[in-house]
Formats: C-alpha cells, structure tokens, sequence
C-alpha cells in the first residue's frame, strides 16, 4: 500500500490520496483514532492545495435574512 503512496510514475493523482485514505482508516481501526484522523486531514488538506477551488456560489438568503 504505501508503495502506492510513493510511487511518482501513477498519473491519476487520485490512486495514491485514496491509498493515504486507507491508511489513515487502517489506523483508526487499529485504535490510532488521533493518528488517523490526523493523516485524514492531511490527505484533504492536500486535496485543497492542488485542485483549483470552484468559485463559491452567491448565497440563497436574501437581504432581509430569509432563505429563498
């Protein structure tokens, strides 16, 4: 697994972050809740750097506070 996590030569970039994913699991499992909720972070975390953010969307509430 972690060999999938290193390996520069995988192009879809979205193999290696769903291999960080299981691992982060694996460790919550194993009963390393902090340590894999912490190597979660860090995989969406990176997520955020490398992908573009779409533009946000105007809200849905109005000026006087209503939604609609």
């Amino acid at each position: 697994m972690e060999s999938i996590v290193t390996d520069s030569t995988i192009i879809d970039y979205l193999v290696p972050v769903n291999a960080r994913l299981l691992l982060a699991q694996c460790a919550v499992v194993n009963g390393d809740i902090d340590g894999g909720a912490d190597m979660a972070a860090a995989v969406l975390q990176d997520l955020g750097v490398r992908r573009k953010r779409p533009q946000s969307r105007p809200s849905r509430v109005g000026h006087d506070g209503a939604a609609g």
